[in-house]
């Protein structure tokens, strides 16, 4: 078996064309055969340096298949039906009212309740990645992570709608929420609807290595979907599995516990996923990408060698670590989240109700901007309050705590005269990305 680095990445994304095209078939990926064994590969070399410790492994997987998902949500959604007072609190602080049910933590830790009624509707995507209200929806399905629904979301939201057999009339307000910060959002406090919920924090982005020109990294990568044609329609699998496969909970479990040792920060982690060549991130799956992008922040931090990884084992004289997480720890970890919001006083540089225009900037490095926003004027809808700039947190800079705000932008601002004339997009957007109208 081939297990150096570049053969590790080379083959998981080598789906042939007759792969890909049953893949699409069947609204995920196929991926080589021998994926399994390579994953397995890389648990067995992190549980030998005491990285990893497979009960941990166990435990997280264990939770996301059989203690979080959408039964969750739908608590929190009855309870809002039957308690006025509840939903009010919901809509007011959605993560405080949420944790009344004992819904907490990780991909949770800022969410956001917004209300469907008879004259507005509201879809939720991450057009950059796939973020997702964790202890209240569970794991993203296929079809929320996917380019067809990324990339369509944001600029023909009825369209959309309709593929779920949802049609909306023409006095009806969409409003689209593309979350680009550490927030999670939830959708369909509506009573009697079989509306779809969704979300918004995130997971992939651009980079380096692969992807650099002239010696410098390219931004405005494949990754940022929002707007793009021609990714072809979305694919919903009805009662789809947690995971499909073996090895992607235990792809999704080694990343989580190895996040666990704090190397690497979140963003680093998003970053390093927007560094696969473009034509490899479009045809890899979901945990295609996540194993991807850990092999490399593993070399990179130095936690695992590119010897070991092409050994299969451990250096005779590397120690043996303690794993950072244990069973005993993982609903702790779970519970806690990693929390992006910071408790400072920095100085706001907008207000609620001002307009505001999205820079035209085009970094070379991680962003939280999408592209089809840029130059765009939108008016505050609300302040989040102080997170981690993601731009300097990405690259170890530092955190760089900033107001981050809930703008809106007329889709027709955003794609002409053809937009509906009263549907909206709201965005995350830090004080670094905006810029006085």
């Amino acid at each position: 078996m081939n297990t150096t680095r570049s053969g590790f990445l080379t083959a998981t994304g080598a789906a042939t064309r007759g792969d890909l095209a049953h893949a699409q078939d069947h609204g995920h990926q196929t991926v080589p055969s021998d994926l399994t064994l390579r994953v397995k590969a890389l648990e067995s070399l992190l549980v030998e340096k005491g990285l990893v410790d497979r009960a941990a492994l166990d435990a997280l997987i264990d939770t996301y298949e059989h203690k979080v998902g959408p039964r969750n949500g739908a608590r929190v959604v009855a309870r809002a039906w039957v308690d006025r007072a509840y939903k009010e609190r919901l809509l007011a602080d959605a993560t405080a009212a949420i944790v009344e049910l004992g819904y907490s933590g990780m991909q949770g830790e800022h969410m956001v309740v917004v209300e469907n009624t008879p004259k507005l509707h509201n879809l939720v995507v991450c057009t950059l990645c796939s973020c997702y209200p964790w202890p209240v929806l569970g794991l993203p399905p296929v079809w929320y992570k996917s380019a067809p629904y990324r990339s369509r979301a944001v600029i023909d939201p009825r369209g959309v709608l309709r593929e779920f057999g949802l049609e909306l009339g023409e006095d009806v307000e969409v409003r689209v929420w593309d979350s680009a910060r550490a927030a999670d959002r939830q959708r369909g406090v509506e009573r009697g609807g079989a509306r779809r919920a969704s979300h918004a924090r995130c997971d992939d982005r651009r980079g380096q290595d692969c992807a650099t020109r002239g010696g410098k990294p390219r931004m405005n990568g494949v990754h940022d979907m929002g707007g793009m044609h021609d990714m072809g329609p979305i694919q919903y699998e009805k009662n789809e599995p947690v995971f499909h496969e073996l090895w992607e909970s235990r792809a999704f479990a080694l990343t989580r516990a190895m996040s666990a040792w704090r190397t690497w920060t979140g963003d680093a982690s998003r970053h390093q996923k927007e560094l696969i060549p473009p034509a490899e991130y479009l045809r890899m799956s979901y945990y295609e990408k996540w194993i991807a992008g850990l092999v490399e922040l593993l070399v990179k931090s130095g936690l695992v060698t590119a010897a070991e990884l092409e050994s299969g084992v451990p250096a005779a004289s590397s120690p043996k670590a303690i794993p950072s997480l244990t069973a005993d720890k993982v609903l702790p970890l779970i519970a806690h989240g990693r929390p992006a919001s910071r408790d400072l006083p920095v100085v706001p540089r907008f207000q609620v109700g001002q307009r505001a225009r999205a820079r035209n900037m085009h970094p070379v490095g991680h962003t939280r901007l999408p592209r089809y926003v840029r130059a765009k004027l939108g008016t505050i809808d609300r302040d989040h309050g102080v997170f981690v700039f993601p731009d300097t947190n990405a690259h170890f800079l530092g955190e760089k705590p900033q107001h981050v705000y809930s703008v809106r932008f007329a889709a027709r601002e955003l794609w002409g005269e053809h937009a509906a004339p009263h549907d909206a997009v709201y965005l995350d957007l830090w004080d670094d990305y905006l810029e006085p109208a």
